[in-house]
């Protein structure tokens, strides 16, 4: 009886070691595909000439800033980090 209920213990256990390792392939999988997809994104992002045009606002909008001392070296540094 014993061997029994160990058997089943041990079956038991890599039933949740087999569900586990299912639980982070899909979880890797999902990952790899995300950053795929994000990538991709991002290269349709910087072809799209809206952002191009939009580069060239912020960098005139943080030269016509009316704010002065660290508002608008902030507006700069942020206009720089787009680009």
């Amino acid at each position: 009886m014993l061997l029994v209920e160990r058997i089943r213990r041990d079956e038991d256990e890599e039933e949740i070691i087999q569900d586990g390792l299912r639980v982070e392939w899909s979880k890797a999988r999902t990952r790899k595909e995300e950053i795929e997809l994000l990538r991709e994104e991002m290269r349709r992002v910087l072809q799209y000439p809206y952002f191009q045009w939009h580069v060239l606002w912020w960098n005139d909008m943080a030269h016509l800033c009316v704010h002065g001392g660290a508002e608008k070296e902030g507006v700069v540094a942020y206009t720089c980090a787009t680009r």
